[in-house]
């Protein structure tokens, strides 16, 4: 009797075991990644849609943070890719780790938001913008932003009770305060392009209130009367005001995916790390010209014969639903610019890559 009972328990120690094979298997593929909060609605909704596509794949945990973060625990091995708006700097240890290429996973415009109770189509230009932000603009009816406005909103803006401008800006390591520095940077010569405020601004005090996230400030400015900021389009498309603004060619839009898609079309400069050199400066009508891409960090080999880690494996699966599948089907209604062109090529070919 005893020989039968421990005859069964060993049978269904060894059943128990084999049942469980297939969720070992796939918790070996599970990834772990995070950055970019830009990137972040679209590459949770494709981990989403990735898991139910895949189930016996392996999940994708993704945490919308910063840019920097998602470099910073990319080197140091606690996220399996990195998500981020700019690439490694070489500086104050943002250092890129050997080997690791940037793949274009999704790109979008950064909207510019404000709080100013009944006024509808602000016009902003990138020069009073930046000039907003340095502290050489301080009020709405200052005379360079009401130059640029109809009568009605001229009006409007010379009526508010208060007329301060309280400028909102993100935390240092924000991608997309990189991208929008370097576009004010190039567009007008007086910012600086870095993730870091103060040094984008020159200004060890920047004026105005800094926030950890893109929903942070949306938050901050609904809050403040007379405030601006910044955030990727997702976080904007419901209860903000967006300002229309100035493209290179002259011409005044909110942020929209399909016009940022317009011009980064025409972004055809690509590093061999992977990364985008965007012109700012380009003159293209019905484009968006506020716009970015944000890189998955990955790891890679010199030759795609090497073998493939488990991890490896299902990063490549990831990458490649990301940008075949998931993100044409959803970019435009989540407030993204899918990856197209020749920028898609380079991105499939390096996804080949990756150990």
């Amino acid at each position: 009797m005893r020989k039968t009972a421990g005859l069964l328990a060993s049978v269904a120690i060894l059943a128990s075991a084999l049942l469980g094979a297939p969720s070992a298997q796939a918790a070996a593929g599970d990834l772990t990644a995070g950055g970019s909060s830009f990137a972040g609605g679209i590459l949770r909704n494709c981990a989403a849609s990735y898991a139910t596509a895949f189930p016996a794949q392996g999940s994708v945990t993704y945490t919308a943070n910063s840019s920097g973060t998602g470099k910073a625990n990319f080197a140091s091995g606690s996220y399996d890719f990195g998500a981020t708006d700019f690439v490694y700097t070489g500086t104050n240890g943002d250092n890129k780790p050997a080997n690791a290429k940037y793949i274009p996973v999704t790109s979008g415009p950064i909207a510019i938001i404000y709080n100013l109770a009944g006024i509808t189509g602000l016009k902003i230009t990138p020069e009073i913008l930046a000039k907003i932000y340095k502290g050489q603009i301080t009020t709405w009816n200052d005379a360079q932003i009401k130059s640029i406005q109809n009568l009605g909103i001229q009006k409007q803006l010379q009526a508010l009770a208060n007329k301060n401008i309280t400028p909102a800006y993100r935390a240092a390591g924000s991608g997309t305060s990189d991208n929008l520095a370097g576009y004010l940077h190039q567009v007008t010569g007086n910012f600086t392009q870095s993730s870091d405020w103060t040094v984008a601004t020159g200004d060890a005090t920047p004026r105005g209130n800094s926030y950890s996230s893109g929903g942070n400030l949306k938050t901050g400015v609904l809050a403040t009367a007379g405030a601006i900021g910044y955030v990727d389009l997702k976080d904007a498309l419901t209860g903000v005001q967006i300002a229309l603004l100035r493209n290179e060619a002259g011409q005044y839009y909110a942020a929209d995916a399909k016009r940022a898609n317009t011009f980064l079309s025409q972004q055809t400069s690509i590093s061999e790390n992977g990364n985008v050199v965007i012109d700012w400066t380009k003159s293209i009508s019905g484009a968006y010209n506020a716009s970015l891409f944000t890189y998955a960090v990955v790891n890679t080999n010199s030759s795609t014969k090497v073998a493939v880690t488990v991890k490896g494996a299902n990063v490549k699966k990831f990458l490649g639903y990301v940008l075949s599948t998931c993100g044409p089907a959803v970019s435009y209604g989540l407030g993204y610019t899918p990856i197209q062109g020749v920028v898609r090529t380079k991105a499939l070919a390096l996804v080949n890559y990756i150990k």
